[in-house]
């Protein structure tokens, strides 16, 4: 070793030496931050443990739920129904969806937390200084993690989807044979159904329909693609198979051999509607027109019909209950009355009708009468002729005559003789092919008289029980216009029957200023000269106050309805009556008030009713008038829906007609049953012919029967 390599090695050792000392530097400097002030790196280190921390409690949430969804998803893959879900309206394939789609969005929201957790922890890997081992690690170790946790949870929502498709489904039916209703189950016949075959699965650009035969499984069949058919009978098992074979050959065939398929519905009736009907006589006529009315027509082929309601006037307002009734028509118009019955399973069917009632416009009739006396003689023989009526409308077929004692003649002419004097209205009814009806009156004098004359007074105030009344000074006005006979020319009055002519015509007044009895006497006198009297008794009052009062009605049943009148109340001349008051005797106060009045008596008993009646002159005076109100007799009565019918028989029974004040009802539904229902209804399962009892009880346990037969066949 020369001298130059000694030199050498020894400044080797040197920068060596110098090399330790500047790394002991570094390792003291080191020391001395660290003893300074706490490590970045284990703040950085104790955030990361928290994230990964943090990650691994929600990865253990997601497998807990995870693992409850899946449990519950292979319970209810098998697709039957759940008791528990089935109560709540939830079917196990619906709920086995949820559980899937529910499953999806876990793995789905876990897939994309572990790829954030993933990418955020490798960016932060690849910013860290390589001499940072440790947390170099500890973010490693969450790339990792995240990125398993990621790949598990896109593996696990796609085995959810495969499981998804692969799992149950509901099964779809396809009705190839189309209706015009959205469902055939369930219907009520009558019912009319369009059939099509135009859905079939027979592609038509490849093959030739040859024909379409269909099978109702009633019996009927029909051909086409389209047809119609109605239901009328509900089958024994509840369904109709409709079968529809269809013929076809192939296109492409040449040898077109024929295929057949063969395609089912079924169409399920579960009731036969019930069928009103009505008969009614007579269809049309003249107005006020009594008609009757019969419902024994109305059938209900798969049951019994146990209510009928009739709406006679078209006003929707129950008439009339049963199977028969009547209703008489006033009025002239098209009426349209209606009919619903109602069968033992609630339903219903209602019908209506047209009903014409006309008045006699259709009709010009006509009388002649031979000897044409002015004034018909009693005992002799007179022709009634109507040859000369006509009809508007038809030829008149029947003409009745009435002559207003009793005695009736049916022909266009008729010879007739009176037995007694008297004015006679005669009439005439007349009846044409067309179904038309009228009637018409005409009035005759019969008298042995030759004046044949009958005088008839009317005035105001009116003729009251043969006599006129009022106080002086009293004006009456007085009409002969009334008389009948023969022709008369004159009219003459005595206002006091003392053979002195006082006044003459037809229409005539008269002022009586003395009280007293007087008889006024009116004598008409025809063209022949004859004369004829009548006198009528008028009794004037003197001017003091006095009232009058009438009671409308004054005896009836509780509640009673009492009109009183004290308008006949005779005031003090110059004075006016300005206040009447009204005691009713039935506890309620004094009502003041007009003339007429109308009170409501709610008790029975007898009242003694005061009226007062007041003048301007305060001048006083009353009267009084008695009322009798009576209870409501009791009074047992029912009406029956049916009073026949086959077995089994459902019947109806009402009470309303039941009167009087009625506590309870006891029914005997002849020893078969019984009831203390108001409208009871009983079943008859057997044939014979049962007697129902009604015994109806008031409060103070009186009682009234009534008793119908009802035939069962």
């Amino acid at each position: 070793m020369n001298e130059n390599e000694n030199f050498n090695e020894f400044n080797d050792s040197n920068e060596i030496h110098n090399d330790f000392e500047d790394f002991d530097e570094i390792l003291i400097d080191n020391d001395f931050k660290n003893d300074a002030e706490p490590s970045k790196d284990k703040k950085k280190k104790k955030s990361a443990n928290k994230g990964l921390t943090l990650m691994m409690i929600s990865i253990a949430g997601v497998l807990v739920l995870s693992f409850v969804l899946t449990g519950l998803l292979f319970g209810l893959s098998s697709g039957e129904d759940n008791a528990i879900l089935a109560s709540i309206g939830i079917s196990a394939l619906n709920a086995v969806n949820f559980l899937k789609l529910s499953l999806t969005l876990v793995f789905g929201l876990s897939s994309l937390v572990g790829l954030l957790f993933f990418l955020i922890n490798l960016f932060s890997y690849t910013q860290i200084d390589f001499l940072e081992v440790e947390e170099r690690k500890l973010k490693f170790k969450n790339v990792i993690f995240g990125g398993v946790t990621f790949f598990v949870s896109v593996v696990l929502a796609l085995l959810i989807a495969v499981f998804w498709n692969t799992g149950p489904k509901e099964e779809v039916k396809i009705e190839y044979i189309g209706t015009n209703l959205e469902s055939t189950l369930n219907l009520t016949a009558p019912i009319e159904i369009e059939f099509s075959a135009k859905n079939l699965p027979i592609d038509t650009s490849k093959a030739q329909i040859v024909s379409y035969n269909w099978n109702f499984g009633d019996g009927d069949s029909g051909t086409g693609q389209t047809i119609f058919k109605t239901y009328k009978d509900k089958p024994a098992t509840g369904v109709y198979e409709v079968k529809l074979g269809v013929s076809y050959f192939e296109v492409a065939d040449k040898s077109q051999e024929i295929k057949t398929l063969e395609f089912t519905r079924l169409v399920g009736i579960d009731n036969v509607e019930v069928t009103a009907d009505f008969e009614m006589q007579p269809k049309t006529g003249f107005a006020p027109l009594l008609v009757e009315f019969d419902a024994s027509s109305s059938v209900d082929p798969d049951g019994s019909i146990i209510l009928y309601e009739w709406d006679f006037n078209g006003d929707s307002v129950v008439d009339s209950e049963g199977v028969k009734g009547e209703f008489t028509y006033e009025n002239v118009g098209l009426f349209k009355p209606t009919l619903i019955v109602t069968d033992n399973n609630g339903r219903s069917s209602k019908v209506s009708k047209d009903l014409i009632v006309k008045t006699d416009e259709v009709f010009t009739p006509r009388i002649k009468v031979s000897p044409s006396d002015d004034v018909l003689t009693p005992n002799r023989s007179y022709q009634f002729d109507a040859s000369d009526s006509l009809s508007l409308e038809g030829e008149i077929t029947n003409y009745k005559w009435n002559f207003g004692d009793g005695k009736e003649r049916v022909g266009r002419k008729v010879s007739y003789s009176f037995e007694n004097e008297g004015i006679y209205e005669i009439t005439l009814e007349l009846l044409d092919d067309a179904g038309n009806k009228t009637q018409y009156f005409e009035n005759f004098t019969v008298s042995s008289s030759p004046s044949g004359l009958f005088p008839k007074i009317t005035s105001i105030p009116e003729i009251v029980d043969g006599k006129i009344e009022g106080q002086i000074p009293f004006k009456i006005q007085l009409d002969a216009g009334a008389s009948s006979g023969a022709k008369i020319v004159e009219y003459s009055w005595d206002f006091e029957n003392d053979s002195v002519l006082d006044a003459s015509g037809q229409l005539v007044e008269h002022v009586y200023t003395v009280p007293g009895k007087y008889d006024l006497k009116l004598t008409i006198t025809s063209a022949a000269g004859k004369t004829a009297s009548k006198i009528v008794e008028v009794e004037v009052f003197d001017s003091d106050l006095r009232p009058e009062v009438s009671a409308n009605p004054s005896l009836g049943n509780v509640p009673l309805e009492v009109t009183f009148d004290a308008s006949a109340t005779k005031a003090p001349v110059g004075a006016n009556i300005v206040q009447f008051r009204w005691n009713f005797d039935d506890g309620t106060p004094v009502l003041r008030a007009g003339s007429t009045v109308t009170h409501l008596f709610t008790r029975t008993g007898e009242f003694n009713v005061e009226v007062t009646a007041v003048t301007d002159e305060n001048e006083i005076a009353s009267t009084n008038i008695l009322v009798f109100v009576n209870e409501i007799p009791l009074k047992a009565c029912y009406k029956s829906s049916r009073i026949e019918g086959p077995a089994p028989l459902t019947v109806l029974f009402n009470p309303n007609c039941t009167t009087g004040n009625v506590a309870r009802f006891e029914w005997d539904f002849a020893g078969l049953g019984d009831s203390e229902d108001r409208k009871p209804s009983f079943t008859f399962e057997e044939a014979g012919e049962f007697e129902v009892i009604l015994k109806a009880f008031d409060p103070d346990n009186n009682l009234s029967t009534f008793k119908e037969t009802i035939k069962v066949k």
